[in-house]
């Protein structure tokens, strides 16, 4: 990036994150309460279109804010929980791995609780899809590492184009990796 005369992006600190990921629920929640007091001294007819953008208004803003909130990665609330465990557990691979553990065990409860009253397909599947991103993130961060497809070659080895001897010619032993 310097090569092209942009300046590095300095990192942010866990606090910072946690002031940029409230921000957005937080401009929405005060424009839902903004909302409903405009609605509340407009009075508009029940069945009006007035009243219906005004309803959406409340919804989307307020709505949206609170759950955006819920903590579970990637929503902004997962995201505060987890640059709080980096100011907490001081390995960021730790943090991160009790944020998705968490954001497991809240999509687990969420999802109890939608099957239980909200009988929503869509919740249902929102739910679903939040849990499972964070299962697999969670898998990707508690494995080894993986060896390289083809499984590399121990360093020193033969590389491409080069027999087991080490003499060129011959087919390529597999992808150099190193």
């Amino acid at each position: 990036a310097e090569r092209f005369g942009l300046k590095p992006t300095p990192q942010i600190t866990p606090g910072k994150r946690i002031l940029i990921s409230f921000a957005g629920p937080f401009v929405g929640i005060v424009l839902g309460v903004v909302s409903i007091v405009v609605a509340s001294i407009v009075h508009a007819p029940q069945d009006s279109a007035l009243a219906r953008v005004m309803a959406d208004l409340v919804w989307v803003n307020l709505g949206w804010g609170v759950l955006n909130l819920v903590p579970m990665l990637p929503l902004d609330g997962g995201n505060i929980v987890a640059s709080v465990a980096e100011l907490v557990v001081p390995s960021r691979r730790h943090a991160r791995i009790a944020a998705h553990g968490l954001s497991v065990l809240v999509a687990v409860g969420l999802g109890v609780l939608v099957l239980t009253y909200a009988r929503s397909a869509w919740n249902v599947m929102l739910v679903a899809l939040l849990g499972w991103q964070n299962v697999v993130a969670l898998r990707a961060l508690l494995s080894p590492p993986e060896d390289p497809p083809g499984g590399g070659r121990p360093s020193g080895g033969p590389g491409p184009g080069r027999s087991p001897g080490g003499e060129a010619g011959g087919p390529p032993q597999g992808p150099d990796f190193h």
